[in-house]
């Protein structure tokens, strides 16, 4: 092997580490900037436990906004943070007819979103105090800055923030 061979195969090898180290680095400031979706049914266990409000993003999977919310809005790290931080946050198919449990009552997403809270659009975003009153329903996409801001809106509106 040449010296310029060897050269040649270093710089290859310390690219290739490099390559592997930025990837790395990338999927562990992805993972940490996940929003921590879980099920309806834990949200609703966990809200008793651990009062807080639950954020449900009620999405399809033929939904062309609602993968624009994956993308995007979904992936902003004050997005994620404020999520993680201050709600339980849920994802939900609208098309889903798997039961699922909601306030001890068996039903399916499907049901949940068309006949309980009035979701007349995609993607949905209902939040739900922790006693699992007052629904309020937003519709539409929604850019980092709208989100955060009905997250806000909402939980000044939330009892178990307001001092006595």
């Amino acid at each position: 092997m040449t010296n310029k061979q060897f050269a040649i195969c270093c710089l290859s090898l310390l690219s290739l580490l490099g390559l592997t180290s930025w990837l790395n680095n990338q999927a562990t400031k992805t993972s940490e900037q996940a929003i921590n979706w879980m099920s309806i049914e834990d949200a609703q266990t966990l809200a008793q436990l651990d009062p807080r409000p639950i954020f449900v993003s009620i999405y399809a999977d033929w939904c062309a906004p609602c993968a624009d919310m994956d993308q995007s809005t979904y992936l902003n790290k004050e997005v994620v943070n404020y999520l993680n931080d201050n709600f339980y946050p849920v994802k939900m198919n609208a098309d889903s007819r798997d039961a699922i449990l909601y306030q001890g009552n068996t039903t399916t997403a499907q049901r949940l979103s068309l006949r309980t809270w009035m979701v007349r659009g995609l993607p949905a975003y209902v939040l739900l105090q922790p006693d699992m009153k007052s629904p309020s329903l937003e519709m539409g996409l929604k850019d980092p800055r709208q989100m955060v801001e009905i997250l806000r809106d909402f939980e000044r509106r939330d009892p178990i923030n307001q001092a006595p």
